[in-house]
């Protein structure tokens, strides 16, 4: 069987985070066109992250070696129902940390619930998905 994920084309970035090769073997968190971390609510990014690490892990156990001897922003792909299924599992990993963020007074409680509100959307286009 061909593993799950696949190194795909160049990345064009757009508006949604995703994971990319580094040119280094590993992979890479690509953020979204024009986007600044700077600005970003620190425990947001962090959740952010966290779904983006979530992807990054589940691809390297299907396919250890997906970004050797591909250039800095190749980017990652599978087929529809593996990439559904990853969506509805790392957005459950963001939201699980967003709400474990409620309250800590080193975030923005209003930027957590927007966060979690688009999140919960996001995830929800994936698991209403036929099939999963």
């Amino acid at each position: 069987l061909p593993p799950d994920w696949h190194p795909g084309g160049p990345h064009q970035p757009d508006g949604d985070f995703t994971i990319v090769c580094d040119g280094n073997g590993g992979i890479k968190i690509a953020d979204p066109k024009g986007y600044d971390r700077k600005n970003a609510d620190p425990c947001v990014q962090e959740c952010v992250d966290k779904h983006e690490y979530c992807h990054r892990d589940e691809v390297l156990q299907s396919n250890p070696n997906i970004c050797v001897g591909q250039p800095a922003g190749t980017e990652i792909g599978g087929r529809d129902s593996i990439v559904d299924r990853s969506e509805v599992r790392c957005a459950q990993v963001e939201i699980d940390c967003l709400n474990a963020r409620k309250g800590d007074c080193s975030c923005s409680d209003a930027a957590i619930t927007g966060a979690l509100k688009r999140e919960e959307k996001y995830r929800d286009r994936f698991k209403n998905k036929p099939g999963l």
